[in-house]
C-alpha cells in the first residue's frame, strides 16, 4: 500500500485502522544495556534503550528510543512520566497517540520527547499486530517477500586506523555486501581524509558504493574543499556537510554540489522534514525510526518525499534487533527507499538476547513473518546484558 500524498494522512490512517484495538496498559519496563567494548573488531557498542510495554491482557509489545550518553535519563524518565498520563494507558493505539502527539505543540521541537513517543508507538504496533496475528509490513497491506537494499556503517569511536577500516571494507566486500559508509574526517585532516578515501576505492574497486558521513564540520567550507579533492573517488552520496537544522543553507550547499546530499538523522517530527523537502534542501532524507516519532511519522515523511521525487534512506544508531526490525518493515512498506544502515557488530550482539525480524542474506535484508514488529526478545539473556531495568506498574 501506497499512502495517498493528496489527502491528510492522519485522516486517512484513521480509515485504514478503524478496526485497530485499543488498549490498556499495565505496565511499562526499561531497558537501558550495558556500553561493550568489541577488541577483535576495534569498535564499541554504545548503550540500548529498550521499552516493554504489556497489556491488561498480558500481551507484551517492545520499542526502542534513540539515546546518547547526555539523554538516556532524560528519555527514561519520559517513558515512565506517560504512566502518569491517562492518554497513553487507557483505550490507547498508534493511531490515538498519534492524535495526542500532533495536540502537543512543543512536541515536534523537543527531540528527545520525540525519542521516547518513537518508542511508545512502536510498542503499540507490536501490541497491535499480535493480537490481529499480522507483521507490521502487512497491517499496512504489504507482503513481506521484498528483498531490502542495505549498507554497511563502519563508524566507531576505537576504529580509526585507515589500515583497519581498509581490512574491514575488504571483510564487507568478500561478504556480498555492496555499499559502506565512512567518516573520513574523523581524526583526519582534509588532506588525509582524501588520500584516505583514495586508498579505499583502489583497495574496494569501483563496483562498492562509498558513502560519506561528514558529521556536521563546524566550517562549511571543509566540505567544498574535501569535495573538490575527491570527485574522482564518485562517492555515493554526502551526508551532512553542514547541520540539518539550517536548512536554506543546506539548500544552498546542495544546488552548488557534485554529490547526493544527506540529511535528517538528528532531528524529528514532520514539521522539519516537511520543510525540508518543501525547499529540495537534500536528495535523499535519513530520519531515525528511533527519534522521529514512530511508524506513521517516518511513513508519512517518505509519503510527502516521494511526491517531490525525493528518497528515505533510514538512519538506525540503535540495535538492529528492535529499531532495526521496524526500520526494515518501513522500508518494505514505503515506495521511494534508498536502502537500510545496518552496524554489523550490534546485529552480531543483539542476536544474543533476541531474534530479529529479518535475516541477512546475499547482502540484503530479508524479513520473517512473524506478527506485530516480529521481534522476539529472551528478556533472562537481556538481563545480563543490561546496565539499568526499570518497571512502573500502572
Amino acid at each position: 500500500m501506497i499512502i495517498n500524498h493528496k489527502i491528510n494522512f492522519t485522516s486517512q490512517t484513521e480509515t485504514l485502522f478503524s478496526d485497530l484495538v485499543a488498549v490498556n496498559i499495565s505496565k511499562v519496563e526499561t531497558f537501558i544495556t550495558k556500553k561493550i567494548i568489541c577488541e577483535n573488531s576495534h569498535t564499541s557498542i554504545k548503550p540500548f534503550l529498550f521499552l516493554k510495554l504489556t497489556t491488561d491482557h498480558g500481551i507484551d509489545g517492545w520499542g526502542e528510543a534513540f539515546i546518547s550518553d547526555e539523554s538516556e535519563k532524560i528519555v527514561v524518565e519520559y517513558l515512565h512520566g506517560f504512566t502518569n498520563n491517562k492518554n497513553f494507558l487507557h483505550a490507547i493505539n498508534p493511531i490515538i497517540l498519534r492524535k495526542y502527539i500532533d495536540s502537543k505543540d512543543d512536541s515536534n521541537s523537543n527531540f528527545n520527547l520525540m525519542c521516547a513517543f518513537s518508542a511508545f508507538e512502536m510498542a503499540l504496533w507490536d501490541i497491535a499486530g499480535k493480537i490481529q496475528s499480522k507483521s507490521l509490513s502487512e497491517m499496512f497491506g504489504c507482503s513481506i517477500n521484498k528483498p531490502v537494499e542495505i549498507y554497511i556503517n563502519t563508524w566507531s569511536d576505537t576504529r580509526t586506523d585507515n589500515g583497519n577500516i581498509i581490512d574491514y571494507a575488504n571483510y564487507i566486500k568478500n561478504e556480498n555486501f555492496n555499499s559502506i559508509k565512512i567518516y573520513p574526517l574523523q581524526n583526519r585532516g582534509i588532506e588525509k581524509a582524501a588520500l584516505f578515501l583514495g586508498n579505499l576505492r583502489k583497495e574496494v574497486g569501483e563496483l562498492m558504493d562509498i558513502m560519506i558521513d561528514l558529521e556536521c564540520p563546524s566550517d562549511s567550507s571543509v566540505a567544498f574543499e574535501l569535495e573538490k579533492k575527491i570527485l574522482d573517488y564518485n562517492p555515493y552520496w554526502y551526508e551532512e556537510p553542514i547541520e540539518g537544522d539550517n536548512i536554506l543553507d543546506l539548500k544552498d550547499y546542495k544546488d552548488n554540489s557534485n554529490f547526493k546530499i544527506v540529511s535528517g538523522e538528528k532531528q524529528a517530527g514532520i514539521v522539519h522534514f516537511s520543510s525540508l523537502i518543501k525547499h529540495h534542501a537534500v536528495d535523499i532524507i535519513n530520519p531515525d525510526i528511533s527519534a522521529v516519532g514512530g511508524v506513521i511519522y517516518m511513513i508519512e515523511i517518505a509519503s510527502i518525499a516521494a511526491n517531490k521525487n525525493i528518497l528515505l534512506s533510514p538512519h538506525c544508531w540503535n540495535s538492529m534487533a528492535i529499531a532495526g526490525s521496524v526500520m526494515i518493515h518501513i522500508c518494505n512498506i514505503i515506495s521511494n527507499n534508498e536502502m537500510a544502515e545496518i552496524f554489523p557488530e550490534y546485529f552480531s550482539l543483539t542476536k544474543n538476547f533476541s531474534s530479529p525480524a529479518f535475516s541477512i542474506e546475499s547482502g540484503k535484508a530479508v524479513l520473517i513473518d512473524r506478527p506485530g514488529i516480529g521481534v522476539i526478545v529472551d528478556e533472562n539473556e537481556l538481563k545480563n546484558f543490561t546496565e539499568n531495568h526499570r518497571v512502573t506498574v500502572c
